[in-house]
């Protein structure tokens, strides 16, 4: 089990939403740097914004799907 990045959002909504229906799915989901975008041109927006990150690398199939 490893934890893999899936998705950059433009804000946390958009991060929650997903992570939502992902669990709808039977897929378990995390958000990271749902608080970071104020640092958004300290650092690259990429790394800033909010990311959806799966628990297991073994979902990532079925979480494209959804």
């Amino acid at each position: 089990m490893t934890l893999q990045r899936i998705f950059i959002a433009s804000h946390r909504v958009e991060a929650y939403l997903l992570v939502d229906r992902l669990a709808h799915a039977g897929i378990k989901a995390h958000v990271f740097n749902e608080h970071a975008s104020s640092i958004v041109g300290d650092v690259p927006p990429e790394v800033a914004q909010p990311q959806v990150w799966l628990d297991d690398d073994a979902d990532r199939a079925r979480a494209a799907a959804v």
